[in-house]
């Protein structure tokens, strides 16, 4: 992978570089959402004939993304399903508070956003 692929995090040793794939971090994102009842990774069913489900990490690549900024910051960008009558804005809040959570402890970094894009209801 190029150096573009990895984000440095914080080293507190001092002693030497350490960072983080963007691979990783959509893993962190996507496990994250299994705190959250009614939530899914939407997959766009090309790659594995199917949708909603935490797959592989080569299966994330559809359902999360994760774009490091210039100023060395990630960006994730989340497709979700969520189960029938759930109060959208209120769960993808949730969403969103429960994926920096775990990025920030995790990787001792706070993403630079969460952006959550709702595929399907039911």
């Amino acid at each position: 992978m190029a150096m573009r692929d990895y984000i440095a995090i914080n080293n507190h040793a001092g002693l030497g570089r350490i960072g983080i794939s963007r691979h990783a971090i959509a893993s962190i994102a996507a496990t994250s959402l299994r705190e959250i009842g009614g939530v899914s990774i939407y997959h766009h069913g090309k790659r594995r004939g199917r949708e909603g489900t935490l797959g592989s990490l080569f299966s994330l690549a559809s359902g999360v993304r994760v774009v490091f900024t210039k100023d060395g910051k990630a960006s994730i960008k989340m497709d979700v399903s969520l189960a029938k009558g759930a109060n959208v804005p209120s769960v993808c809040e949730k969403i969103q508070e429960t994926v920096a959570t775990a990025i920030t402890l995790m990787c001792d970094m706070v993403p630079f956003d969460v952006q959550v894009k709702v595929m399907r209801l039911g």
